[in-house]
């Protein structure tokens, strides 16, 4: 039984493992070819500045329902739809040659693509007996895949005809993964949608927001009542004393309703008072579709959770996207030399990636991502800086970020419930996206109006606003439970 497990458990990590090489690849292809882009389609920077904002877009959407999809119809079935999509994308890269294409290709496989790391996230607790230490091994195996396509691909992408075999390849790479994914997770319940345990998960959380309901409805019955009280106790006494005897009348009042409060107080709520008001209010049934938004949007670390993932995917994917054409147009370097700055920071998150998945697997999730988002950040904003002289740095911001975004994104799952882990994890990207989409919509119109060496510090700026948020959430998240 056991030798059974752990055979399922390596042919998860080997097919996970190759789609998460391949989406890797494909994540890097927009700044790879952005130089063959605008020769082949004759673009201007506004028109190169859109496929990147259109391919996060895609991430928007489909982050935005993807995750309540995969909490409706099961992880299996959102998985292998999600990647259906991908290789759906690939193929129209493959098929079609048009600048209108691209952008729909690049919506669907930017979209689908971080929809997938997603899930990948949500699974691992149910595939891998160490989570955060399989995340990140999957996450370093892609890291392999943006670096290689950055540093080798990059160094070949002088041409159409070579983007069009890229996708050829991712195309193989996404029909190989569903086909062995949807063999092997077959009968897999810890996959499956079960409409029983959701149907518990939902009492639960109906449970806890009448509660909430009903200790704020008691709170405002107690309030009256004490006014009730105080006021007839204060009328019957001055009625019948002198007008010189009232002061020592409020004092008694007083004491009076403080007795009385407390006489009546079971748990600080007097129980006639919550019996009323659980009356007038009644909870929440578990069919009510608002009930899991509720309890999202109410806890701190949600918003605080979309700051920290906006601002940091305008650092890590800013040297993604647009770091090759700044070492090219801006500094004047050759193809070679631009393409090996953004493949170092790749290359040292992906070394990072392997490691340092034992220590987050020894370490608490939260204190793990303190230490290396500040070394890592701290690093970054250093080579941005001191300038084109310490780009070398990137390889070591590389190593110092390169844990963050998967432990990060399991992060979440110690501040919600376990049922809510899906939908509020693909609100945060979502949310969080939506900096991606704002600032790739304007960059291209800041580079024009301040140049390459003004603007590209907008991102070490938006590593260290992430850091501080980070901070925020330690000081102010209310944490639900360890992993």
């Amino acid at each position: 039984m056991k030798s059974k497990f752990e055979s399922r458990t390596i042919a998860y990590y080997l097919i996970l493992g190759l789609l998460m090489l391949g989406l890797g690849s494909s994540d890097a292809l927009r700044g790879v070819f952005a130089p063959v882009f605008r020769e082949h389609f004759a673009l201007n920077t506004s028109q190169l500045s859109l496929i990147i904002t259109i391919s996060y877009i895609g991430n928007f959407v489909f982050m935005l329902l993807g995750g309540r999809l995969s909490d409706h119809f099961g992880l299996r079935r959102a998985f292998c739809g999600s990647l259906c999509c991908w290789i759906g994308a690939e193929a129209l890269y493959l098929l079609t040659g048009h600048y209108p294409a691209l952008l729909v290709g690049v919506f669907f496989a930017m979209g689908t693509s971080t929809l997938l790391n997603m899930l990948m996230n949500i699974m691992s607790p149910r595939l891998f007996t160490v989570p955060g230490a399989a995340i990140n091994i999957l996450f370093f195996i892609q890291a392999i895949g943006t670096t290689l396509t950055q540093g080798g691909i990059g160094r070949l992408a002088t041409s159409f005809f070579a983007w069009k075999l890229v996708s050829l390849g991712l195309l193989l790479i996404g029909v190989i993964a569903l086909l062995a994914f949807a063999r092997l997770s077959s009968g897999d319940a810890g996959l499956s949608y079960d409409r029983r345990i959701r149907e518990e998960a939902a009492g639960e959380i109906s449970k806890k927001v009448s509660e909430e309901v009903v200790s704020e409805e008691a709170a405002g019955e107690i309030s009256r009542e004490v006014s009730e009280e105080a006021a007839g106790e204060i009328n019957k006494r001055i009625s019948g004393e002198t007008a010189g005897e009232i002061n020592k009348v409020s004092g008694e009042t007083a004491g009076n309703i403080h007795k009385k409060e407390r006489a009546e107080t079971g748990e600080g709520i007097p129980q006639k008072a919550a019996g009323r008001a659980s009356e007038r209010k009644k909870p929440p049934y578990p069919e009510e579709k608002e009930a899991p938004y509720i309890m999202i949007l109410h806890r701190p670390a949600f918003w605080l959770f979309i700051l920290i993932f906006g601002t940091y995917f305008i650092g890590e994917h800013g040297v993604m996207n647009w770091m090759n054409i700044y070492c090219r147009d801006g500094l004047g370097m050759s193809a070679r030399d631009a393409a090996l700055i953004p493949s170092l920071f790749y290359g040292g998150m992906m070394l990072g990636r392997l490691l340092f998945a034992p220590v987050i697997a020894k370490l608490k999730i939260r204190k793990a991502l303190l230490i290396f988002l500040g070394s890592g950040t701290g690093v970054y904003i250093l080579s941005f800086v001191l300038g084109q002289r310490a780009f070398f740095l990137l390889f070591a911001a590389g190593l110092g970020l390169s844990v963050i975004y998967p432990t990060m994104t399991l992060c979440i799952q110690i501040y919600f419930h376990r049922e809510l882990t899906t939908t509020a994890t693909g609100a945060i990207m979502s949310a969080g996206t939506l900096f991606d989409i704002a600032f790739n919509a304007i960059f291209g119109l800041v580079i024009a109006r301040v140049g390459y060496g003004m603007g590209m510090m907008i991102l070490p700026l938006a590593m260290c606003l992430s850091l501080g948020t980070y901070l925020a959430l330690l000081r102010w998240g209310e944490q639900v439970r360890e992993l």
